[in-house]
């Protein structure tokens, strides 16, 4: 069985519909009806665990990735002219060299020492 997730804010509203109101719903669960009112808008992010048990609801963190690990370099991938298409270059991310001259963060010189052969 999958389950729904919804937002604090959706499920305190639907706790309080399925009681016919917020002083049912407070009456019913034993949380505070200024409390309820306060989830219901968003103006409390965060219940205690006592608080969502006695609400009949239980967190389940949510998160986003923001950078998949795959587009992570281990240095810079620009070829010899300097011009990079990865999607994982921060020059690119960052819109630079143009917004503040910066240089590649990861162009370090040291995928060109492992190319060359010393003498």
């Amino acid at each position: 069985m999958r389950r729904k997730l919804v937002t604090l804010e959706t499920a305190v509203q639907t706790i309080v519909q399925q009681h016919g109101g917020i002083r049912a719903a407070a009456r019913a669960t034993g949380v505070d009806k200024g409390f309820i009112s306060r989830l219901m808008s968003g103006k409390k992010v965060n219940p205690s665990d006592e608080t969502l048990e006695a609400l009949g609801l239980y967190a389940v963190p949510l998160y986003e990735v923001v950078q998949p690990w795959e587009s992570v370099l281990p240095f810079c991938m620009a070829g010899k002219d300097g011009d990079c298409t990865h999607p994982g270059c921060p020059q690119l991310r960052d819109k630079e060299p143009a917004t503040s001259g910066r240089h590649c963060p990861l162009d370090t010189g040291a995928e060109q020492a492992k190319e060359k052969p010393h003498d």
